[in-house]
């Protein structure tokens, strides 16, 4: 070092600029044709030189100062102790003593240090993400999570609005992290409906998106009649719904017109006379066609399609009106029976013809009273042909002798001989003293003679109280005696009044 240091004095330095001053006279001319800026040139670079010897020496003074500092380090022989002197050995000491504290404080904090993040957990930010999300990060990480849940218009369902724990630090695993998740829109909030007729279908979707009304439904559908996406109707789930008491969770139904439909004539016409109906149905439902079908008497079977109003092989659209007739079958028509009577009403086919006879005052024997179905009226195939009840005319009723007969025969007889056909012919009785057996008819106040339908007779009935003396062997009697014993029982009967 002290050689490097000998080559800076004051004489080599003088020496030095010497030299260069002589390089700089060697070549006069070169010398001569630089311009001013050379000059320039050479000055700055003294400055230079004078800048580097500076350093130089700084250079030199440190280094001297290092080599008196090292000599102090090193260990020096006490020859007088006889005994070996480090200067540096209680430094070492103190040294050491400092690294072994900062190795225990360090290795404490990394054991403090591992135990906390051991038991700890950073907390991300969860403000704006799904619960799911939060679920899946307190699975992995061991943190108790406790969403509550709460109605908030902006935020998106199951979206976290706030959390309890600040995010970035860190929390304890024991603790709960408390996250607040949305609900959506508040179902049970008040909405003012807007006039929805008078606005168009864009403008009623942008009310729901904007409403955020989840429960309204928006459909569409052809309308002849209302123009494109105007509104055609407006429908509530409940019926009679108060529409200014509208919450968010009612249902609605906004129906739009997508105006009229237009169809293309590309469907050819089938010929469908003579075929069965059913072909025809599933023809029409395919191509929904509007057919105008009727039903017409016809010598086809039943269910024959009779005639078409487009003729085949005409292009027609979706939804054009068509009209089809079809056949009923051959039709059984019920007669008109006053040009029948009792004895040639067979001659009727296809129904089944009751007749009955019933006593008239205005209809004459023979006569149709009346018939249970209406002339002309018809039945068809498949149909249920119920009987028909013809009932015709007995006349006016003839009141027949009951003389001679048993009393308790009456009721039958009168029931059989003119109650059963109509007539109201009614009887009463009472009791006469007379030879013929207890019990016997033996007179009536009408007989053998036409009567009303409405009538009534008065009959009367043997008491058997009078004896008669039998006739003498091979007597006849005679009318003359009959009438006599007449008489006498009319005496009798007078006598009795």
């Amino acid at each position: 070092m002290s050689d490097f240091l000998s080559n800076f004095t004051n004489d080599n330095y003088e020496n030095k600029q010497a030299e260069k001053k002589t390089e700089s006279k060697i070549n006069p001319e070169q010398t001569n044709e630089k311009s001013s800026n050379d000059e320039e040139v050479l000055e700055e670079s003294q400055k230079n030189q004078a800048n580097e010897m500076e350093t130089l020496h700084r250079e030199a003074d440190d280094i001297e100062a290092k080599q008196k500092e090292f000599s102090e380090k090193l260990p020096h022989f006490d020859e007088e102790t006889q005994t070996m002197t480090d200067p540096s050995y209680g430094k070492k000491q103190l040294r050491k003593k400092i690294i072994i504290g900062t190795s225990s404080l360090v290795a404490i904090g990394l054991i403090v240090f591992g135990y906390h993040r051991m038991t700890t957990v950073k907390v991300p930010d969860f403000v704006g993400k799904q619960v799911s999300d939060v679920r899946e990060w307190g699975v992995d990480t061991g943190v108790k999570i406790t969403p509550e849940q709460v109605y908030d218009f902006d935020e998106e369902i199951n979206s976290v609005i706030k959390q309890n724990q600040t995010p970035g630090e860190r929390m304890k695993k024991k603790q709960k992290l408390v996250v607040y998740t949305s609900l959506g829109p508040d179902p049970e909030q008040l909405i003012k409906l807007p006039k929805f007729e008078e606005m168009t279908l864009t403008q009623a979707q942008e009310w729901i998106t904007e409403q955020k009304a989840e429960n309204v439904t928006i459909t569409e559908e052809y309308n002849d009649k209302i123009e494109k996406n105007k509104l055609v109707k407006q429908e509530f789930s409940q019926k009679d719904f108060d529409a200014s008491k509208y919450k968010r969770e009612d249902q609605m139904i906004l129906t739009y017109s997508k105006g009229k439909e237009v169809f293309e004539k590309n469907i050819a016409m089938p010929d469908f006379v003579k075929t069965d109906k059913s072909k025809l149905d599933e023809w029409i439902k395919a191509n929904q066609i509007k057919a105008d079908i009727k039903w017409v008497d016809a010598d086809l079977a039943k269910g024959k399609v009779v005639s078409q109003s487009i003729e085949p092989k005409v292009k027609v659209a979706k939804r054009d009106n068509i009209a089809f007739t079809i056949s009923k079958g051959k039709a059984i028509i019920v007669p008109n029976f006053v040009e029948y009577n009792k004895n040639n009403i067979d001659e009727i086919s296809g129904l089944t013809v009751q007749v009955k006879e019933q006593f008239s005052d205005a209809v004459a024997f023979g006569g149709l009273i009346s018939q249970s179905a209406e002339a002309g009226k018809k039945y068809y195939e498949g149909d249920e042909i119920p009987p028909v009840t013809v009932v015709y005319s007995a006349g006016q009723p003839y009141l027949r002798s009951y003389i001679g007969e048993l009393e308790g025969d009456l009721a039958e007889r009168f029931f059989n001989d003119y109650r059963s056909k109509g007539a109201d012919i009614t009887y009463t009785t009472y009791r006469m003293a007379s030879s013929e057996p207890k019990g016997t008819v033996v007179k009536m106040s009408t007989y053998n003679e036409f009567v009303p339908t409405t009538y009534s007779v008065s009959i009367g009935i043997s008491d058997g109280t009078l004896t008669v003396e039998e006739p003498k062997a091979n007597t006849k009697l005679t009318e003359e005696d009959t009438l006599s014993s007449d008489t006498s029982v009319d005496e009798i009967e007078k006598e009795s009044e």
